[in-house]
């Protein structure tokens, strides 16, 4: 399964409820009447919430250098963190179901016509869009997917040292198991991992959704949650504390945590209903 993710930071002028109440009526439909030029298999939605929102401050705390520097068994090089050049606010989530039908629903005269009316119709709220394009490993299945859950989305990548092939292949075995070990103490429903994929069509594929001028990602850690009472009481949960904080520690070993994003907030399944 691939997975095409359009990530989209708000233009400085418009307000946060127009921006999702837009993606979330106007782009939604857009999107539905645009699914047999673009053929994907399903389509959602990613909405951050407010950035003064407790648990996610305490997410971004649990990444943070202070932590990730006392957690690290390695020395943690100096990078730039990318800050707030990288806040997405929304994001567009596109599966098909292989490489294959990606490139030539996109490629082909009414992908790319579906492609720019897409651009034109988040002309007026975006300023800056990154494309990510992933093959999707469903590592936890969701047991009862809804219309609306609560997403963490970590876009990550990896240390300066490490290859990507290297990342990945620890990241899907090592500290994938890890993840699956604490499903009980960290209360997620479901874990998937995206590993970004490169492929000559893509860059033409990326350019027709308006990306190209962002570093690239190498992964895309999905975690679902059925509502955000179960992260904010798992704050107070010394269990559920120290579980997150194992994570942190093995993730110091492979993510450059200084420059990856973390995306917090509402998922809607918007096609198929």
């Amino acid at each position: 399964m691939l997975k095409l993710v359009l990530c989209h930071r708000i233009q400085a002028r418009v307000g946060n409820h127009a921006l999702h109440d837009h993606w979330r009526q106007a782009r939604s439909a857009l999107v539905r009447e645009l699914q047999p030029a673009l053929r994907y298999d399903s389509y959602g939605q990613t909405h951050q919430s407010s950035r003064l929102d407790f648990v996610y401050l305490s997410l971004l705390f649990s990444r943070s250098r202070l932590v990730t520097s006392l957690l690290a068994a390695k020395k943690l090089s100096q990078t730039h963190p990318v800050g707030g050049s990288e806040h997405w606010d929304v994001t567009d989530e596109f599966e098909y179901s292989s490489q294959e039908s990606l490139v030539q629903a996109i490629m082909s005269e009414a992908g790319a016509a579906a492609a720019g009316r897409l651009l034109k119709d988040q002309a007026s709220f975006v300023r800056q869009t990154a494309v990510v394009i992933t093959e999707e490993f469903v590592d936890a299945p969701d047991p009862a997917p809804q219309p609306l859950d609560l997403r963490v989305d970590f876009f990550l990548r990896r240390r300066r040292e490490l290859t990507r092939d290297e990342t990945l292949a620890y990241w899907g075995e090592t500290h994938k198991q890890l993840v699956l070990s604490l499903q009980s103490p960290l209360e997620y429903r479901a874990y998937n991992q995206l590993h970004v994929r490169s492929a000559p069509d893509f860059t033409t594929v990326t350019q027709r959704f308006g990306g190209g001028d962002t570093e690239e990602y190498d992964g895309v850690a999905e975690l679902c949650f059925t509502n955000q009472w179960i992260l904010a009481k798992g704050i107070f949960n010394p269990r559920t504390e120290l579980a997150n904080f194992e994570l942190v520690k093995n993730e110091t070993g492979f993510i450059d945590h200084q420059r990856s994003v973390l995306v917090y907030g509402n998922h809607y399944r918007i096609f198929p209903r």
